[in-house]
């Protein structure tokens, strides 16, 4: 993590303090608008950032989670009903649920932000702190965010008129990842910007594997529900039976899926990887490899074919969600993200680690976040006479 981001007063409005701001809730909801947010994510220079939405929202993980989009829009009256305005700008967060009941409390749903804001490049970081104080300003009690950001970072203006924001407190950093594998137009080319050891081994598994077990590569594998399930019982890290069906099940939500698959010459299995494809974007979202083939390094295996796969497609750049611990990894690019969390100052990080853990259920970035001790918590500043961005009014699920 770089250094935390100081707090630097306002001067003066942005444009942004002339938008007004919608927030929707739910799922049905935020889908019926996934026409427009496509045709936003094109505009502002992030394609495919807000595509698929079904297929995310309908993952079994977030049965506890509420879509909340934050919507920006500009115009002649800067309202959404207005029929010259137009949604510059989207925020899509979820709200976690306790008992069937919304707790106030707003994250992304992934840590690397890729889908969780969308607007211009030069009010994206503005956009972030709009968004929290829309949704502190109607009750939240928590709220964090992150987005791709470019070097150097811009400064960050928290600022509000409203009754309690002395209250309110901010704090945000800059955090490097493992970005996208470049892919090269053949090939040989993609092969000859990976490390010498990578590529040896790349080659290496297919002469291995194709000397003991006479495998075939499958594209497109034709499977039962039940086959899928029982592979993925038999694989070296298999996951719940329901998320391996919600898998097999979620393809059908995709226009343009990854699923390829390597079969052994005895008709068996040995691995399956999977995911989405989207703008020269390859998306891996899973692997599954038999257990009990160490020997073979399935894995490795695999991403060989993969890589030539893809780059046959046209496909220019390749991710793997979550990360890779393969050798891969260090011919990743290098990406930025801004992280920001508010929060109102009655509550502590140990009331997160305490409470908010249990309700998520999961790994928490969220939690990691506001425990941070490294992190610089700072008061939300007075802003200009007057200043307050508009939002339709409109009660939280």
């Amino acid at each position: 993590m770089l250094a935390p981001i100081s707090q630097r007063p306002l001067t003066e409005p942005t444009v942004i303090a002339d938008w007004n701001i919608q927030i929707v809730h739910g799922t049905e909801a935020v889908l019926r608008l996934q026409g427009e947010l496509t045709d936003l994510s094109t505009r502002c220079g992030q394609p495919g950032a807000l595509d698929h939405l079904e297929y995310f929202l309908r993952r079994p993980k977030f049965a506890r989670k509420i879509p909340c989009l934050v919507l920006f829009y500009s115009g002649a009256h800067g309202k959404a009903s207005s029929t010259d305005s137009k949604i510059v700008g989207a925020v899509l967060l979820y709200q976690y649920q306790l008992a069937g009941i919304g707790c106030r409390i707003f994250a992304a749903d992934y840590h690397a932000g890729d889908r969780t804001l969308v607007g211009p490049q030069p009010f994206r970081a503005q956009m972030g702190c709009c968004a929290c104080h829309a949704l502190l300003e109607r009750g939240a009690l928590v709220v964090q965010l992150t987005c791709p950001v470019d070097l150097p970072v811009p400064e960050l203006h928290c600022v509000s008129n409203a009754k309690d924001s002395s209250r309110w407190r901010w704090a945000a950093s800059v955090r490097m990842m493992n970005g996208h594998i470049p892919l090269a137009d053949t090939y040989e080319e993609t092969l000859s910007g990976l490390g010498k050891h990578t590529r040896r081994n790349l080659r290496a598994s297919r002469r291995h594997a194709a000397h003991d077990l006479g495998y075939t590569f499958v594209v497109n594998p034709v499977m039962s529900k039940e086959e899928f399930v029982a592979f993925n019982r038999a694989s070296t890290h298999p996951e719940s039976d329901e998320m391996t069906v919600w898998r097999y099940e979620a393809m059908k939500l995709l226009p343009d899926y990854l699923f390829l698959g390597i079969k052994a010459a005895n008709g068996e299995w040995l691995s399956l990887i999977g995911g989405r494809r989207n703008h020269e974007r390859t998306i891996v979202e899973w692997q599954m490899n038999r257990t009990g083939l160490t020997d073979y390094s399935l894995s490795t295996l695999m991403r060989s074919h993969l890589l030539e796969h893809e780059v046959g497609r046209g496909c220019k750049r390749l991710y793997f969600v979550g990360g890779t611990s393969h050798t891969m990894k260090y011919s990743q690019s290098t990406e930025y993200f801004l992280d920001l969390v508010t929060l109102r100052y009655s509550l502590s990080a140990f009331f997160l680690r305490r409470f908010a853990r249990p309700l998520m259920l999961e790994h928490a970035f969220l939690v990691q976040a506001v425990g941070d001790p490294k992190l610089i918590w700072n008061r939300w500043e007075t802003g200009p006479a007057g200043w307050s961005p508009s939002v339709e009014p409109e009660s939280f699920a």
